[in-house]
């Protein structure tokens, strides 16, 4: 397959290549990919390429240095909360995509929970965007991991409206926001969770 992309790099199979994996390539690259397609005639109103189009847009929009897209969305007491209400009160926010059908997610949160204890008073938030679908199943997760951080779901599994806007096609996953709601990081591997959070309230 690789062998055949390099040899014809504007086929068709080339382009939906591209198309599945536009989240996984490096954001330098992306431009000159879409580049080389659009050198293409054939592809000038192709809706395959104009979805990879938008998907490159949205995700060099969600880039450290770019601001987060502000969003509403109830809390399991059916409240609504709004993402800058939050980071505006701290120095810096950590939106948690999870579920609490999400093996590796459940499996993180005790790490989550003493990372959340070790920060919150120096500044630290978490806000916890859920893809559940069952109000009941979401509710419990949140207990039983003794998740004590604002949490959010709008209950539409993986068409969650914040998951879509952030782009977020596995779970966890996180994107970080200082107080003026400027991403500072994205999808920071569980290991290094710590020690980012540590650093950047350490400056």
């Amino acid at each position: 397959n690789a062998a055949y992309i390099a040899a014809n790099p504007t086929s068709l199979f080339a382009l939906s290549t591209f198309a599945s994996e536009v989240g996984d390539l490096p954001v330098a690259d992306l431009d000159a990919k879409v580049a080389t397609f659009d050198t293409v005639a054939a592809y000038a109103n192709n809706e395959m390429l104009k979805e990879v189009k938008e998907t490159v847009a949205l995700i060099k929009s969600l880039q450290p240095g770019q601001k987060a897209p502000d969003f509403v969305q109830n809390d399991p007491d059916g409240k609504p909360v709004k993402f800058s209400d939050i980071y505006s009160k701290n120095k810096l926010t950590m939106v948690d995509f999870w579920a609490s059908w999400c093996g590796p997610c459940r499996a993180f949160n005790p790490d989550l929970v003493k990372i959340y204890k070790k920060y919150h008073k120096k500044g630290f938030e978490i806000l916890g965007v859920s893809h559940d679908r069952d109000y009941d199943a979401w509710v419990k997760g949140i207990k039983d991991d003794k998740l004590t951080w604002p949490q959010v779901s709008d209950l539409k599994f993986w068409d969650n409206e914040v998951g879509r806007m952030y782009y977020v096609r596995y779970i966890p996953q996180n994107i970080f926001v200082d107080q003026t709601g400027k991403i500072v990081g994205r999808q920071i591997d569980k290991p290094e969770v710590d020690k980012f959070i540590g650093d950047f309230l350490g400056k």
